[in-house]
């Protein structure tokens, strides 16, 4: 189904600054206060580009890409809008000066829609039209590769657990330790780590569409602002008997999804990425006994992080907590 998405400030967070661009040196054009919402254009590593609008009798189109103010004696600014509305002054939500421009998105009626640019670290995605209940996943089927490359994996899957469809391989199978960087943590791995084979020094795994394992709801789309993660998806998925399983996708480059979205089995849901540049690029995939979607609490860390780390209490709770990703869709394929 179609959800629009929309950007407002984490409940820690009073108030974030609005940006001309996805950079903490950009100039800031506006507040986004706690309880207003901005329409999500799209969603960058670290930013999230929310759709505002600048009325044409006070802004131009410069060079067909850029809105910026129309300069007038006395005026030294104009207002952006969170809604193509004059008349409504809890539509404020910033000010274009002379000296700045705002990417154009495009005309509408009497108005410029533009892009201004948020902190994805102090703010979160919410959904219009959103589901509560899960379809159910009645199948399952590899996050990466084709349709094609699939249905040869599941009639010839060796007993490899590097063995993933296409060229795809797991380069950190499920439920080993291993160090996440040099001289970093241990940790016991939840799931597998999908990487494509370099092309010399070319890791053409970088911007590889990723998809909807199988039939769910999106309950986490959003940043995870660690040295882990990066940009995270979780699925809620309920299978023919009732049970639930999530499934988590991480380090993207991207997500074409938002909390609350209901998703289909084979649905693009973004691109592989690299942690926002934390890590060589890969797909991070596990499958989550415990319910990895729920909402978060202030103060407290995000369940969409989870992560058990080192020792023997961690690897138990990996063995108790996730499941083998690869075994789990071939015991589960269409």
């Amino acid at each position: 189904m179609a959800v629009k998405g929309f950007v407002t400030p984490n409940l820690s967070s009073g108030y974030v600054n609005l940006r001309t661009g996805p950079m903490q040196q950009a100039a800031a054009v506006g507040r986004l206060k706690v309880g207003i919402k901005l329409e999500l254009v799209a969603q960058e590593c670290d930013w999230h580009a929310c759709r505002v609008y600048v009325s044409k009798q006070v802004a131009r189109i410069v060079d067909d890409v850029f809105v910026a103010m129309i300069p007038a004696a006395g005026r030294d600014w104009v207002n952006i809008r969170l809604a193509p509305n004059l008349q409504d002054p809890s539509t404020d939500v910033g000010d274009l000066r002379a000296d700045q421009r705002l990417d154009l998105i495009e005309q509408t009626g009497d108005w410029l829609a533009a892009r201004v640019y948020v902190s994805a670290s102090y703010t979160r995605v919410v959904g219009e039209g959103t589901v509560d209940d899960a379809p159910i996943a009645d199948s399952f089927s590899p996050p990466i590769g084709t349709p094609q490359e699939h249905a040869a994996w599941f009639a010839q899957a060796t007993a490899d657990w590097r063995d993933w469809p296409g060229r795809w391989f797991d380069a950190n199978r499920y439920g080993n330790r291993y160090q996440l960087w040099d001289n970093g943590p241990w940790a016991y791995h939840t799931g597998a780590d999908l990487n494509l084979p370099r092309q010399g020094n070319v890791q053409i795994d970088f911007g590889q569409p990723c998809y909807a394992p199988a039939n769910g709801v999106v309950r986490a789309a959003r940043r995870i602002p660690n040295r882990t993660w990066g940009n995270l998806i979780v699925i809620e998925h309920r299978l023919p008997d009732g049970t639930r399983r999530w499934s988590r996708l991480a380090h993207l480059l991207d997500m074409e999804v938002i909390e609350g979205q209901a998703v289909l089995r084979g649905q693009r849901l973004g691109h592989v990425g690299d942690a926002c540049g934390r890590f060589p690029s890969h797909l991070h995939f596990d499958i989550a006994q415990i319910d990895l979607g729920r909402p978060r609490q202030p103060g407290q860390p995000d369940p969409a992080g989870d992560w058990p780390g080192d020792g023997e209490a961690a690897r138990q709770r990996v063995a108790n907590d996730y499941l083998d990703p690869r075994e789990f869709i071939l015991r589960l394929q269409p």
